[in-house]
């Protein structure tokens, strides 16, 4: 680290961990960035056994006024402990951090300053995202697009947390809020932590323009991501329905609705993944899922299922 980081009104959080095949993209993204206020990029290699920390200290001693690096010799998130979080936080003096993950990258010059000029205009707004394209396995995604319903304006929590709504590398939040969020071991989507932290503050506004490129890689409580393997697939869905309840704990009437609403999902792919053997977790599935979705339960549960009958069924049924 250098002995001097300038004082910047913007903080960008770069996780990096084995992104070296992506990383001068996401680099590139951040030292194009034109604007009429200083900002730094705190790039962050949390242990990487690939080619990472040479691009990152490349990087770092060609903008130094930019990029600075944040080498770790021992994994921080192995640990579970927040250390992760901690070692990144306390380098953070800034009135905004934006985010983006080392595979993840920026495509407009004008990015960073159309978002500061939104929230600097709008002191409510307590997180600010916009639209991006969208690259899956190298190539750009096609058919229905996951981002398809966003629009220019404010989401409520209930709509972020109910669709994958808020592109990770699109975000920018007030420090204050970022550096207020809560750590707890069980929480499995960390995203989901930033965004509700930030929306106890005030309202999350869209902006409508494709200013980066979110590469989808497969995360690791998909099916597919278990060949098949029912067990895993039941732990790692009741992981979510743990993290979906530390939320609504840690949260309080940010998004209530939206969050039932996706417990109640939970527990109806638990009940179809135990459905083969109608054992006691096949009945505890349904009977949690009927206590958090009343009988509308029922319907979920049907399409649902029809869903998994017609879509995975090789997978897990």
């Amino acid at each position: 680290m250098p002995n001097q980081i300038p004082s910047p009104l913007v903080t960008v959080v770069c996780t990096v961990f084995n992104h070296g095949k992506y990383l001068k993209s996401c680099l590139d993204g951040f030292v194009m960035q034109k604007t009429d206020f200083p900002f730094i990029v705190l790039v962050h290699d949390d242990c990487s056994t690939d080619d990472s920390v040479r691009i990152i200290k490349e990087y770092a001693d060609k903008y130094p006024n930019i990029i600075i690096p944040i080498i770790e010799t021992e994994n921080q998130y192995s640990k579970h402990d927040g250390s992760l979080m901690r070692a990144i936080d306390v380098h953070i003096k800034s009135k905004y951090v934006a985010y983006c993950e080392g595979d993840d990258f920026w495509t407009s010059p004008q990015k960073l300053q159309v978002q500061v000029d939104y929230m600097e205009r709008h002191p409510d707004c307590a997180l600010c995202f916009h639209d991006v394209d969208i690259l899956y396995k190298g190539k750009p995604a096609s058919g229905k697009k996951l981002y398809a319903h966003l629009h220019e304006g404010q989401f409520t929590g209930d709509e972020i947390i109910r669709r994958w709504t808020v592109p990770t590398c699109s975000a920018m939040m007030r420090s204050a809020h970022y550096l207020s969020r809560p750590y707890d071991r069980n929480f499995a989507v960390g995203d989901n932590v930033m965004w509700l932290n930030s929306l106890q503050y005030g309202y999350a506004y869209c902006i409508f323009k494709k200013m980066a490129t979110y590469r989808r890689i497969e995360s690791g409580w998909t099916l597919d991501e278990f060949s098949g393997d029912k067990s895993k697939v039941a732990k790692a869905y009741e992981r979510q329905v743990r993290h979906l309840k530390l939320l609504k704990h840690y949260f309080p009437n940010v998004a209530d609705k939206g969050i039932s609403d996706y417990i109640t999902e939970y527990y109806t792919r638990l009940a179809i993944v135990y459905a083969s053997t109608l054992n006691m977790k096949f009945f505890a599935s349904i009977r949690n899922g009927i206590k958090t979705g009343g009988f509308g339960y029922f319907s979920q549960f049907m399409k649902t299922a029809l869903f998994y009958i017609q879509v995975r069924a090789k997978k897990i049924l």
